[in-house]
């Protein structure tokens, strides 16, 4: 049943890419955005079509649209030393994290943490996190809310999937609005 959609879709647009300035782009895509896409100068080099654009996805678009990771403060402190041994995490939990900076989407940039700067990338790899749009809490453990799935530079799958299904947008439509300043050819 996919294949023969994949097939048609392969077939009708045989020939065409997306182009920026006569070049070819660099199409990142990812699974869910929480809002917006992330710029790809937040995580990669920068280009000027992979900016930061609103994405209409929601919880209710979304399966686990919304995602939590929970740690004791054991596995939080021995997860950050591993990776960040001058870090220091004496005295009160509570007291463990520090400034959080976000973004032009809203995703993490950095934490402090055990007064050591740690950016959100980083952060979502050590403790598996589905993407840096998250919100980090302590209550006698350490709670990360997650919202969206990827590394959010580029096309929303579910973001194009919402564009098509709520508002009309065709192919080309879709791939001009996450790669700005595109065009298919």
């Amino acid at each position: 049943m996919y294949i023969e959609k994949i097939r048609a879709a392969v077939a009708a647009t045989e020939g065409q890419y997306l182009s920026y300035d006569g070049e070819a782009v660099f199409a990142a895509f990812h699974s869910s955005s929480a809002g917006a896409t992330e710029a790809s100068g937040s995580i990669w080099s920068e280009r000027p079509y992979l900016i930061s654009v609103s994405s209409p996805e929601t919880e209710e678009d979304v399966p686990n649209f919304v995602s939590r990771v929970d740690c004791t403060e054991l596995d939080f402190r021995d997860t950050l030393l591993s990776a960040h041994p001058e870090a220091d995490f004496t005295g009160d939990a509570s007291g463990w994290v520090g400034e959080i900076s976000r973004d032009e989407s809203g995703r993490v940039a950095s934490v402090v943490l055990g007064g050591v700067s740690v950016s959100g990338t980083e952060l979502r790899s050590l403790f598996a996190l589905r993407s840096t749009a998250f919100e980090l809490e302590y209550d006698g453990g350490f709670h990360f809310t997650v919202t969206g799935y990827g590394h959010g530079v580029g096309m929303s799958q579910n973001g194009a999937n919402a564009l098509a299904t709520y508002l009309g947008y065709d192919y080309k439509e879709i791939l001009t609005y996450y790669y700005q300043g595109t065009e298919v050819k």
